[in-house]
């Protein structure tokens, strides 16, 4: 289900303007990165840039899970 029509010109610049907005917010550190990262995510899924199958196709891949978990590790490891 897609809630937008976009032109692929629009596409294109919805989505640099999202990456633009995240870079910003990762170079201020106004949010954690945790944080900027899934609000773009749901924004590009929202607005149609990404769609929903290629977003969840991800989380069947073991790639993201690994960088998850070593996140995890790294922050027991920071706090001992």
């Amino acid at each position: 289900m897609q809630i937008f029509q976009f032109s692929q010109d629009v596409q294109a610049l919805l989505a640099l303007g999202i990456l633009a907005l995240m870079f910003g917010f990762f170079l201020r550190e106004v949010f954690p990165t945790e944080v900027v990262a899934i609000v773009a995510a749901a924004a590009m899924i929202l607005l149609g840039l990404l769609p929903i199958d290629k977003a969840t196709a991800v989380l069947s891949n073991t790639a993201p899970w690994t960088i998850a978990m070593m996140f995890i590790v790294m922050g027991a490891l920071v706090r001992t």
